[in-house]
This record gives structure tokens, sequence and C-alpha cells, in this order.
């Protein structure tokens, strides 16, 4: 199991000041490790928001695999530090969960 970044207040990371975004997933990787006392070295975009700023800074800060709902920029298809995501609901049913990871795996691959 891992634990990943998702930011503390959910900022989408594309649409905010990049200064303000490097202060957001500094602040939150720094917060996480210090309370699982463990690196972390994942982090999902809030709502699926970034830039190619925002990933260079996520890597300056030591993520190493970036999560994307949907690929926002260009060369990410050939960029093996951003991966895809699929979100799993809690008002969804089991069922409809697994159907929606499998067309998403089935579209993306992992």
């Amino acid at each position: 199991i891992e634990i990943g970044a998702h930011t503390q207040n959910h900022h989408n990371l594309g649409e905010i000041k990049l200064n303000d975004a490097v202060n957001v997933v500094r602040d939150c990787k720094n917060d996480l490790e210090n309370v699982i006392q463990h690196e972390v070295c994942s982090i999902a975009f809030p709502d699926g928001s970034y830039t190619e700023d925002v990933k260079k800074v996520c890597k300056e800060v030591g993520y190493r695999n970036l999560l994307a709902v949907d690929y926002k920029c260009a060369e990410d298809k050939g960029d093996k530090d951003i991966l895809p995501r699929a979100g799993v609901s809690s008002t969804t049913t089991y069922e409809a969960n697994m159907v929606h990871i499998n067309m998403a795996f089935r579209t993306s691959g992992f």
C-alpha cells in the first residue's frame, strides 16, 4: 500500500499562481511524510488540474509519480513520470466502480 499526496486543501494546481503551487506541493509532501514517517513519492492532481510548470515543480520537490485523470500536456504520453488515474466513488456501487476502473485501464493502460 502506498500513501500519496493530493494536497491539503484540494487546490487546482494548474489554476493557482506557480509560487503558490510550489508551496502547496512541498508543504503537503513534508507534512504527510512527518505524519507517516515514510517517503511520499506520488501525487494525484486535484481535479486533474496541472500544467507543465506544475509537473516540473512536483519533480523538483521529490515526487516521482504524477497521477492525472486526463493528460493536459502534449508530451505526457511519452513521460514515464505521469500516470493515468481512475477515481473510485464511495457513492457508487461496487459493480459500477469495477466497470469504471476496467474501462479506464482499457483506455489508458497501466
